[in-house]
C-alpha cells in the first residue's frame, strides 16, 4: 500500500493530478486487504469510504473544482477502505494541518502567493501513513479526553 501511496504523492506533486489507474489499484488493494488481513472491521470501511467521498464531493462541488480535483475525491475513498473512518479523520486532520503551514511557509518565503495551485496528494498521502502509524494512540487518547 505504501508504494501506490508513494505513486501517488510523487505523480501529484510533478503533475498536479492523481490518475485514476493508481486510485482505483489502491481502492481494490485496500478492499480486498482488508477483507483478507481483517484488520479493520467492514462497517467501519464502508464508513470511512462514504466519509471520505462525500468530505471531498462537497468540497469540488461547492468549488466546481477549484479547491479540490476529481483525484482527491477517489483518495478520499481509498484512504476511508485502508484506514477506516477513525483513523480517516486523522490522517485529514494531519493533512489539512500540514498543507496549511506548507503554505503559509510558501507564502512567507514569496515561494507562492495564495492563489497558486498546490498539488493536494502528497498531503493526504502523508497523514494515511500518519494515521497508519499513530491513528490509533491519538484516536484512544482523544476518545479518553471525552
Amino acid at each position: 500500500m505504501t508504494t501506490i501511496m508513494s505513486a501517488i504523492s510523487w505523480y501529484d506533486g510533478l503533475f498536479q493530478e492523481i490518475p485514476d489507474i493508481f486510485s482505483i489499484t489502491g481502492i481494490l488493494t485496500a478492499l480486498v486487504g482488508n477483507l483478507v488481513l481483517q484488520e479493520i472491521q467492514i462497517n467501519q470501511m464502508g464508513i470511512g469510504a462514504l466519509i471520505g467521498f462525500l468530505f471531498f464531493q462537497i468540497q469540488h462541488t461547492i468549488s466546481k473544482g477549484k479547491w479540490i480535483g476529481e483525484g482527491d475525491i477517489f483518495l478520499g475513498i481509498l484512504m476511508g477502505l485502508f484506514l477506516g473512518w477513525q483513523n480517516l479523520l486523522v490522517a485529514l486532520f494531519f493533512a489539512y494541518i500540514t498543507g496549511a503551514i506548507t503554505g503559509l511557509i510558501l507564502i512567507f518565503r514569496k515561494k507562492a502567493h495564495a492563489k497558486t495551485a498546490v498539488p493536494f496528494g502528497p498531503f493526504l498521502m502523508a497523514g494515511s501513513i500518519f494515521a497508519m502509524f499513530f491513528g490509533d494512540v491519538i484516536v484512544h487518547w482523544y476518545s479518553n479526553m471525552l
